[in-house]
């Protein structure tokens, strides 16, 4: 039987932008499973969770929120993800993101978009529509808040907000899956609500690249 995840007891964390590393060059990406990238004195640890803000060649890892292990002195490997039937590598770059703002005060969750546009491919010899998927949407998650303006987690993404910045999200289920993504932030912390209900306020987090998760 499959585990089965429940929106109960949800570690969810956001990213310390005070505490980001500086960008590490990366020279190369095997295409294998996992993926194995070459990066010189990168000074990572198993474990670590890394932004991949900038990588050409091999699209699908631009913008992902990705994990390492078994690190040698030159190299890590991309945790869970499979890069053989990937792009080819041409450059790219890497940061440390520290996952320590942990969110208390979100009441629920909506995810959205990630379908991808119709290209039509039909001719005027064709009887039915053949359209193939192109340009896909930027998946969102909206989520309601309690309003808590001394909230540490919501503190941290009012400045991503305001400072138009992207930052890692991460979710960590009690079954000890895990899901994270890299994605801006809109909150501006604004209390909204009903007579006689709890102060709440809207958070929003569009992803810049396709979400990563882990079995544990």
């Amino acid at each position: 039987m499959a585990n089965i995840n429940l929106w109960l007891g949800v570690a969810v964390t956001v990213e310390a932008i005070a505490s980001r590393g500086t960008a590490k060059t990366i020279t190369a990406i095997t295409k294998a499973n996992p993926g194995v990238v070459t990066s010189t004195s990168h000074g990572y640890t198993n474990g670590n969770y890394l932004i991949l803000p900038s990588i050409a060649g091999m699209k699908e890892l631009n913008g992902r929120l990705v994990r390492v292990a078994n690190v040698t002195a030159n190299t890590w490997e991309i945790e869970g993800v499979d890069t053989t039937s990937f792009g080819t590598f041409s450059s790219g770059t890497s940061l440390l993101a520290t996952m320590t703002k942990a969110a208390s005060t979100f009441v629920d969750v909506n995810a959205s978009g990630g379908e991808a546009a119709d290209v039509p491919t039909e001719t005027i010899h064709d009887t039915i529509a053949k359209p193939i998927p192109g340009l896909k949407s930027a998946l969102k998650y909206d989520m309601s808040s309690i309003w808590d303006p001394a909230d540490a987690c919501l503190i941290e993404c009012k400045l991503a907000d305001d400072t138009l910045s992207y930052r890692g999200l991460l979710f960590g289920f009690s079954t000890g899956a895990k899901a994270g993504c890299v994605a801006y932030t809109s909150a501006p912390l604004a209390p909204t609500g009903s007579t006689g209900e709890k102060v709440v306020t809207p958070v929003g987090f569009k992803l810049l690249g396709p979400m990563t998760t882990w079995s544990t």
